[in-house]
């Protein structure tokens, strides 16, 4: 509840702290980072950033996590990520290139881009800073992906339905907007096409939109 703590500051500080504090609990997780290194910077609260990505990235890791727990004990021959690839800054891997193997191999990718004429909550600015964070996990089931913002809903089995809610509440208090979209993992033995790669997982993808400028308001 306490009022923003405004400054300039580049996104990609809050994002690599909260993988700095994440990564270390998942080393299981090949991590992906696509940032545009030119963007400018953006007018926020720091900690409430740091709060937002802390929930969705750790979010996005559990959600891997229970989906491999879930998949039968892989053949020790199969290959897993070395740590160089690990948070691999210009990491050029794909998810086809993990998927080519047999074994399941949790993914977190994050992207972050400068959009233009972007409408927010009925305003258009000229541009606004996206940023893209998503996981190859078990997805979020269709019933609920339009109220996974509500307090109480949540798509795990060990998830307590604030993290989102938080989420988008801090977002709105930075006058931008968080967008899903998901599909769901499907088990082996529904899977009627043994050519399709990605069939043995979902993926869910959290969209910002931030304005780089917080309007001015009187104090």
């Amino acid at each position: 509840n306490q009022l923003p703590h405004w400054q300039m500051l580049n996104i990609h500080e809050p994002i690599e702290h909260v993988l700095a504090l994440i990564i270390h609990q998942y080393p299981q997780v090949l991590l992906q980072r696509d940032y545009d290194l030119s963007l400018p910077e953006l007018c926020a609260d720091k900690d409430q950033l740091i709060q937002v990505f802390l929930n969705l990235i750790n979010n996005a890791c559990e959600s891997m996590t229970e989906l491999a727990q879930t998949l039968p004990h892989q053949k020790s021959s199969e290959r897993h990520a070395s740590p160089s690839e690990i948070g691999s800054l210009n990491s050029n891997a794909s998810y086809e290139d993990y998927d080519s193997y047999d074994g399941y191999q949790p993914m977190l990718h994050i992207q972050t881009r400068v959009v233009f004429q972007h409408t927010i909550a009925g305003q258009q600015h000229r541009q606004v800073l996206q940023v893209a964070i998503t996981d190859n996990g078990s997805g979020i089931h269709p019933d609920i992906i339009g109220q996974i913002f509500f307090p109480m809903v949540t798509s795990r089995a060990l998830g307590t339905g604030l993290g989102l809610s938080i989420v988008q509440d801090i977002v709105s208090r930075h006058h931008g907007m968080i967008d899903v979209s998901s599909t769901q993992a499907q088990s082996a033995n529904t899977n009627t096409n043994a050519d399709n790669k990605n069939s043995h997982h979902g993926q869910t993808r959290f969209t910002l939109y931030l304005p780089f400028h917080q309007p001015i308001t009187e104090s």
